[in-house]
């Protein structure tokens, strides 16, 4: 069974609220059950302390050898984008911060976690309007994972979130929306749509690689606006 309401771990969880319709509903979830680790750190970051001979910070709360590993995936999640021939599908508008998804059904529903493979790459648009590609997204289904936070990345740095209330379809992007209002847009309302986590592995987010939110992905808000739009 899918979870029909928000939920979380007091005092790990962060919450996003929308309004649908005269309701103020929460539309997100940002885990994580248990003692995960939010700091700014970015992909070139953990490369670079990685291969220094520089003690690991003790806020990242990890032993050099889980940050070894936790480059060696990340690296693997790069090397597999960079060379895709299959076929995602837009499913979201263009977001400040976050540029577009492009899905892999196929995946979505597989229930694995594969670093070389992930459900969703991001892009954002240049100023000749075409797609460059700036990230990734892997996504867990919540029937194989449940309340708990996903057992994914190396680590307590991979903060996992979920989204609530979401209509979705090939038709359509995907959004917040009431079961009735997708309904009539032709979509597919999904109450929770499972664990997920951005890998911002195509450059430098120095709001860290596990961010929801990149602020050098067009069109930009400043850190500051992210976290006070996060936070509200």
């Amino acid at each position: 069974m899918v979870p029909d309401r928000p939920g979380g771990a007091s005092g790990f969880t962060h919450f996003v609220f929308e309004r649908i319709g005269n309701r103020v509903v929460t539309t997100l979830v940002e885990g994580p059950r248990g003692g995960q680790v939010r700091e700014a750190v970015s992909f070139p970051q953990l490369q670079e302390l990685a291969g220094s001979d520089a003690d690991v910070p003790a806020e990242l709360q990890m032993t050099r050898a889980e940050l070894g590993t936790l480059v060696d995936q990340l690296r693997a999640v790069r090397a597999g984008v960079s060379r895709y021939e299959d076929v995602y599908v837009q499913s979201k508008d263009v977001v400040s911060n976050m540029g577009a998804h492009f899905t892999h059904e196929a995946r979505i529903v597989d229930g694995e976690l594969n670093f070389a493979e992930p459900e969703i790459l991001i892009y954002g648009e240049d100023e000749a309007g075409e797609w460059e590609l700036v990230g990734t997204s892997f996504v867990l289904p919540y029937q194989l994972v449940g309340d708990d936070h996903p057992d994914g990345f190396a680590g307590p740095l991979d903060n996992w979130h979920m989204h609530y209330s979401l209509c979705s379809g090939t038709a359509i992007n995907s959004r917040a929306a009431s079961a009735v209002d997708c309904a009539r847009d032709g979509g597919t309302f999904v109450p929770a749509y499972g664990w997920m986590i951005h890998a911002w592995v195509m450059g430098d987010n120095p709001m860290g690689v596990f961010s929801m939110w990149n602020p050098n992905v067009p069109p930009t808000l400043t850190t500051a606006q992210i976290r006070e739009t996060r936070d509200s």
